[in-house]
């Protein structure tokens, strides 16, 4: 088999090398146009398998006590936490963060209902709920409820009573849970029966796309968060938490990381290539295949519409180790061969090395 495909690759590609050339220009440039739609997914859909038990139960949770989708801002502030200019300003800071589009409710400790401050009775309570903006609360007898409550303590406000947190919940994407829901409906009652499969993909093509638009929502908010959490730091120390916002600060880290490791690999290879060589030409060759390889197969994922998760983001780097491998592979032995033969011509050398490193190249590239 393997002879078969030497000498198959002898008559149309190293006998035709510049319609071999054009063509893999025209592929590598197709492939080019779809960079931008590159992209990495962290969602939850990306990460496990659909049929997956604890998943299943994660969902059933989420239905029956609600979204996980807020954020958590910590607000220590530079005076006293209970002051009047301070509930002030945490006042300023719900609101703001409550005007914003995909924000759907803010809750801070101005919004939690008091039962000490002061003592209130069942039927008081069954009439009014009172909250530290209603005009009877007693702001010290708040100060010592938030402080000792086990609903409070530790949570909206610490036992030291100089921070409070405020949860800053998302609008639900319904629309995406929807489509999820109805997926997993489908797998369970169809099965793998042909209709279901074709039903299957385009609900999957429809909830990759609502999650693409839901991820870029979701980051002009932290965005928008956190412009807002700046104008407020000259009075108070903040920091900004949450599930959502590790998400999507993940895919900007691990994008980030790729640029910059792969700019630091493609460094390295050029350094490698010029010791070892010495000679233009096998360090810029090598380094054109390693970074064709590289940007077309991430045209080919964005043309795919392939996400790529946060747990295989490291293939960049993979990729351009192997084919470097095997670039230096094929420079040496025809290097050997030039050596050897130096009267022999240039279609013969490179027939001779492909010959000989044919074998152990296929294997290494489709391992």
């Amino acid at each position: 088999m393997l002879s078969t495909l030497i000498s198959t690759y002898d008559r149309l590609v190293l006998k035709r090398p510049l319609p071999t050339l054009a063509a893999l220009i025209v592929v590598i440039a197709y492939f080019l146009f779809y960079i931008p739609d590159f992209e990495l997914d962290a969602s939850a859909d990306s990460l496990v398998l659909e049929n997956d038990s604890s998943l299943k139960y994660y969902r059933s949770l989420r239905e029956r006590y609600g979204s996980d989708d807020f954020l958590i801002v910590t607000y220590t502030p530079k005076d006293e936490l209970f002051s009047a200019a301070v509930l002030d300003d945490i006042a300023s800071l719900r609101d703001e963060l409550a005007a914003l589009d995909q924000v759907d409710t803010v809750v801070s400790l101005l919004d939690v209902p008091l039962v000490d401050s002061p003592p209130m009775t069942l039927a008081e309570i069954s009439r009014e709920v009172r909250t530290l903006e209603s005009e009877d609360a007693d702001v010290s007898l708040a100060e010592q409820e938030m402080r000792s409550s086990p609903l409070y303590e530790n949570l909206l406000v610490n036992s030291s009573g100089d921070t409070t947190a405020l949860q800053v919940n998302l609008v639900v994407n319904r629309k995406l849970l929807d489509l999820i829901n109805s997926r997993v409906l489908l797998y369970e009652e169809a099965g793998s029966q042909p209709e279901a499969q074709q039903r299957h993909e385009e609900l999957s093509a429809r909830i990759q796309a609502e999650n693409r638009l839901h991820k870029q929502r979701l980051e002009q908010t932290i965005a928008e968060v956190r412009t807002i959490l700046d104008s407020y730091r000259d009075r108070a120390t903040l920091y900004l938490g949450g599930v959502p916002m590790i998400a999507s600060d993940s895919i900007a880290f691990i994008r980030s990381d790729l640029k910059v490791f792969g700019v630091g690999v493609v460094l390295f290879i050029v350094v490698i290539l010029a010791f070892s060589f010495g000679n233009p030409r096998w360090v810029i060759l090598p380094l054109t295949v390693c970074l064709a390889s590289a940007l077309t197969m991430m045209g080919y994922l964005g043309w795919a519409q392939w996400p790529v998760t946060v747990v295989s983001s490291n293939f960049i780097s993979l990729l351009l180790i192997i084919t470097l491998s095997l670039i230096i592979h094929l420079v040496v032995r025809y290097r050997e061969l030039a050596a050897i033969r130096p009267a022999a011509g240039h279609y013969e050398l490179v027939r001779d090395t492909v010959h000989s490193k044919f074998t152990p190249s296929f294997y290494t590239a489709t391992a």
